[in-house]
């Protein structure tokens, strides 16, 4: 690996590491009409077209199959703070 690749890989990872850091915003997603809860768990949500969700969003899906509106997709659970 030359020098060149070695700077785009940690250029790379760098955006990885930023579009992991921004949070995501479930409630305007799910206005949007990008994101549906599903009722059952606090982690899973209807995606109609996964293309249209921000980047930071895509990031951050763990897991992803098929559902009967579209993709089902999970994301991590996000631990709320008190204030």
């Amino acid at each position: 690996m030359d020098i060149i690749d070695k700077d785009k890989l940690r250029d790379m990872i760098k955006h990885q590491r930023d579009l992991l850091s921004q949070p995501i915003d479930f409630e305007q997603l799910e206005k949007d009409g990008l994101l549906k809860k599903i009722r059952k768990s606090g982690v899973w949500y209807e995606a109609t077209n996964i293309n249209l969700l921000p980047e930071h969003v895509k990031a951050q899906i763990l897991e992803m199959s098929t559902g009967t509106n579209g993709a089902k997709v999970k994301f991590k659970k996000v631990k709320r703070t008190s204030f």
